[in-house]
């Protein structure tokens, strides 16, 4: 699956509602999110905003785009969460281009480091809806969101000074001079600083139940309740109790995850079957198809997917941080 050109989103924040339209046609800057805002049912003015979305690292030459598929504001419209296609969710500030943070699956949420062949946090396949939530609490910040391991994550997320605090910044010529190893860092252009956002590699908690791909996640603003949901029928309730005002006598959730197993010819029959839309009853067929789309696809490299020009280009792609952000007409 891929995104169309457009996107539309509608989000609630400081009592008015805003339409936010992502374009991503060609004609705009390479290597940036551009997102026009405007309180509903107003046509008298409409404001855009750039976020810096183009990656690189000292182990590839070319620079590399990502694909957004969507994004998320918090409750006070002051962070914004983007996902993006074989790589992380990214953390903006509303009014700073230069991302804050990504989230990554990089160890438990007891802190020890996820090795191989465990999977973690991953998104290649399906288009992905995170979501802020605060859950009734003044201070804590969460965000969440689905991933191809067949689980959800939540993350805990700092303030937007503490993230800017942390986030580190390398000019051109040390990060020419130095390794960097295993380093994936934000850049406008050629000759540009390097931007290296907070890397918030333990997650919160997993959001476990689910047989395969989770899509899409969705926070109570009030209750200790998150929603999952992806390519099963089953839509599941989370919460850290067993009652709840709305939900009384959950059941304690399997931390068991299903292993995407090697490819059979019985697999390999069901996708073919689903491809052709041959109907089925089971459950399996549909999730029989996306193991084999993510034994495919679920292992490739941004880099490898979405290059562009080399750093070594002749051409100059740099772009002003200030051009274009917050623009009113």
């Amino acid at each position: 699956m891929r995104q169309s050109r457009w996107g539309l989103f509608t989000r609630y924040s400081d009592g008015v509602w805003t339409s936010i339209k992502q374009d991503t046609r060609r004609s705009h800057p390479k290597g940036w999110l551009l997102v026009s805002m405007s309180p509903r049912d107003s046509t008298s003015w409409w404001c855009l905003w750039k976020y810096l979305t183009k990656l690189t690292r000292k182990t590839h030459s070319a620079l590399c785009e990502p694909e957004s598929s969507s994004l998320t504001f918090n409750s006070d419209g002051s962070k914004l969460a983007v996902v993006m296609l074989n790589f992380l969710p990214t953390i903006y500030g509303l009014s700073d281009p230069i991302p804050l943070a990504v989230c990554s699956g990089k160890n438990h949420p007891d802190g020890t480091p996820v090795l191989p062949p465990e999977r973690t946090y991953s998104n290649s396949c399906t288009i992905k809806n995170g979501a802020f939530g605060s859950f009734g609490l003044v201070n804590d910040e969460f965000y969440c969101a689905g991933s191809e391991d067949f689980r959800g994550y939540m993350w805990k997320v700092p303030s937007v000074d503490q993230l800017v605090n942390q986030r580190i910044e390398v000019s051109a010529e040390d990060w020419a001079s130095k390794s960097w190893p295993n380093v994936t860092a934000f850049t406008c252009a050629r000759g540009a600083p390097r931007y290296i956002p907070v890397d918030l590699s333990t997650p919160h908690c997993y959001l476990h139940g689910h047989k395969s791909i989770v899509n899409s996640v969705l926070c109570h603003p009030h209750l200790f309740h998150v929603m999952t949901c992806g390519i099963e029928d089953d839509i599941i309730l989370h919460s850290p109790t067993p009652t709840s005002p709305c939900a009384p006598n959950l059941q304690h959730t399997s931390t068991d995850v299903r292993v995407l197993e090697e490819g059979s010819h019985q697999d390999w029959a069901m996708y073919l079957r689903a491809l052709v839309a041959e109907r089925s009853e089971s459950e399996m067929t549909p999730i029989r198809m996306f193991d084999h789309i993510l034994r495919e696809e679920g292992n490739i490299d941004v880099f490898d997917q979405r290059q562009r020009a080399s750093e070594d280009s002749s051409t100059d792609e740099m772009e002003s941080m200030d051009e274009g952000d917050g623009d009113n007409d």
